[in-house]
């Protein structure tokens, strides 16, 4: 099992954000495995959607891409745009 929760929170002159959070559980006992920052994972799973949509939108014989992003997930979808 695993569990997923993101939490926000506004005020008069702030919004407050917590990083997201993941648990893993034991499926047959509930016992926790791990709990992971899945705000590490991020670049991954952007970089894993543009992977997918450049597999299926772009031609086969395609040698330039532009990516209309920045930081961590455009790293990653490069790298995996490299690997592709």
């Amino acid at each position: 099992m695993c569990e997923y929760a993101y939490a926000t929170r506004f005020d008069e002159s702030n919004a407050w954000f917590v990083l997201p959070l993941s648990s893993l559980e034991n499926g047959e006992t509930g016992e926790p495995l791990a709990v992971i920052n899945t705000a590490v994972l991020n670049p991954f799973k952007t970089g894993t959607v543009g992977i997918i949509e450049a597999g299926i939108l772009a031609q086969a014989d395609s040698r330039v891409a532009g990516i209309i992003i920045s930081g961590a997930q455009a790293y990653r979808l490069l790298r995996a745009l490299d690997h592709r």
